[in-house]
């Protein structure tokens, strides 16, 4: 739905594969319960995240279905740091955690602490166009929190710009030709003036 021309919301209907994934191969994860969380943001912890990203990877490959990953990175986060202290940045991280986690509540989804201020989302048979949309929800929730940076390189407030990379795995791509697209895709966000999402193209999974 769109609001004023901005997109606030939408329905939309997807091949989930929660169940199987959770019950399945999700089932056997290895890492112990207490190294799966992220202390600051309770988030799954980029090594428990890693070792999902893994298995569902391998699933999708054998199956043949859509697997998306989105890369959120909060824009000039240093600058804040360096504005407000370390402290402030963590709160701040927080609070850009819990919106991105309220965002994708779908069985299949999985969000995970990345590193610093980088969010990492992993969704099951999403097209790039429909993680699009989900991503732009979040940096328009991020927006409407009204965090005062006055250091900001975009603007006076906290934003996020996001990489996706969306595909139905063929056997012969690695999982680090995913990693590659999002972090290519995330790269260019950046690079186009922040607060912005840009979405992977077919040759940044083989670069």
């Amino acid at each position: 739905m769109r609001t004023g021309g901005t997109l606030s919301h939408f329905v939309g209907y997807h091949r989930d594969a929660s169940d199987r994934l959770k019950q399945g191969e999700r089932a056997g994860a290895g890492l112990p319960s207490w190294m799966r969380e992220d202390r600051l943001t309770g988030l799954r912890s980029r090594a428990y995240f890693e070792e999902l990203l893994r298995r569902d990877w391998q699933v999708a490959q054998r199956d043949s279905h859509e697997i998306g990953l989105t890369l959120f990175d909060i824009d000039d986060l240093g600058a804040y740091n360096e504005k407000f202290d370390r402290s402030a940045g963590d709160a701040c991280i927080r609070r850009v955690a819990r919106v991105i986690s309220t965002c994708y509540r779908r069985g299949g989804d999985v969000v995970g602490r990345w590193d610093g201020g980088t969010f990492a989302v992993l969704t099951q048979g999403e097209a790039a166009e429909r993680a699009s949309q989900y991503a732009q929800v979040v940096a328009q929730r991020v927006r409407e929190l009204l965090m005062h940076h006055p250091t900001a390189g975009n603007g006076r407030y906290v934003t996020l710009s996001a990489g996706i990379a969306s595909l139905v795995p063929p056997r012969t791509l690695a999982l680090e030709g995913l990693l590659k697209a999002c972090t290519a895709a995330l790269k260019r966000a950046k690079k186009s003036g922040k607060d912005t999402i840009a979405t992977a193209e077919a040759s940044d999974f083989h670069g």
